[in-house]
């Protein structure tokens, strides 16, 4: 006759895996944190400015409906003025850079609120140079680019959930089995 398993295997094997999967959902957690990025400086428009991209790849040119600049609050409707125009020019090679609107992307830290022109790429590191003219002179509007990690966030998020439901139901089905098992044997004697 098999002796029942002791109540502290009976409780660490199922919390093993659920332990697991909250470490893996923690550690996804803090790797979001470490994509959202930040943005290049914050740069008051109409006018023009350059801005360094260090890494090839996507980025989005945001708008901030809500922020503060320079001890100043600045606020917008989410859109450009009427008859804005947006030039985007990779200033060491003098290329012209194509801005691609998509799905509209929001983000609000809490103190900003963001939403996201459109996208661009660049294939090496650059200097960026914006340059946005037209009306608007007589409510400025500020804008910033940051890295466009939407695929890489939402990556994350999904790795991070699916190993803390993966945790969860393991940790149930252990605890089951292992919970039959126990009532199925008779006691020890005393």
């Amino acid at each position: 006759m098999k002796t029942p398993l002791p109540l502290f295997w009976c409780i660490f094997i199922p919390a093993l895996p659920l332990v697991i999967g909250i470490g893996i959902f923690a550690l996804c957690i803090y790797r979001f944190i470490g994509a959202v990025g930040e943005p290049t400086d914050k740069t008051l428009f109409p006018g023009s400015a350059t801005f360094e991209l260090e890494k090839p790849g996507k980025y989005n040119l945001w708008l901030y409906e809500y922020t503060m600049l320079d001890g100043k609050v600045y606020r917008s409707n989410g859109k450009l003025p009427a008859g804005t125009e947006i030039t985007l020019k990779n200033a060491d090679t003098g290329t012209g850079l194509e801005l691609h609107s998509g799905l509209p992307e929001h983000r609000s830290s809490g103190k900003e609120e963001s939403v996201s022109l459109g996208k661009f790429e660049i294939l090496a590191p650059a200097t960026l140079e914006l340059q946005v003219s037209g009306r608007g002179k007589d409510k400025p509007f500020v804008l910033a680019v940051r890295p466009a990690n939407f695929g890489k966030i939402f990556l994350i998020m999904s790795a991070g959930m699916l190993s803390l439901f993966v945790g969860i139901g393991l940790a149930v089905v252990l605890a089951v089995i292992i919970g039959i098992r126990r009532g199925r044997q008779p006691p020890p004697p005393m």
